[in-house]
């Protein structure tokens, strides 16, 4: 992607973990879904490049993993930034999408507009969460 879409929104959790450990966290969630969406009926339906739904466009260990994607209704971004804290770190999931034409607007309606998509981040950073504390 050239530009970065536009911010949609952003959640987090805190980890009583060290930002190294978090980061290591993020990346096996990552790789997790990434495999996991890349044999998904849906990831197919939508078009997804790539196939997927999301490829790391940057790993900054241990302060930041990216992730790009785009398909038939959309582009988006989503940026997990690790922090370090008093008493471990703060992951943050911060989304980023255009929603290009009347399709892109119908598509937005019903994945931002239903809550989905928060529903989605939630368990992606509860997956995180399991992974910290293992």
């Amino acid at each position: 992607m050239s530009e970065r879409p536009a911010f949609v929104d952003e959640h987090a959790i805190t980890l009583v973990v060290p930002v190294e450990t978090a980061h290591a966290a993020v990346r096996a969630e990552v790789e997790h879904l990434l495999g996991r969406w890349g044999s998904s009926p849906v990831t197919r339906l939508l078009g997804t490049t790539p196939r997927a739904g999301f490829e790391v466009a940057e790993d900054d260990p241990p302060r930041l993993v990216s992730l790009v994607g785009r398909h038939r209704f959309s582009r988006y971004a989503l940026d997990f930034r690790v922090e370090s804290t008093a008493t471990g770190s703060v992951v943050t999931a911060l989304t980023y999408a255009d929603f290009p034409g009347p399709r892109g607007r119908v598509y937005r309606t019903l994945v931002i507009g239903s809550h989905g998509h928060v529903l989605a981040v939630r368990r992606m950073l509860a997956g995180i969460r399991r992974r910290a504390d293992a």
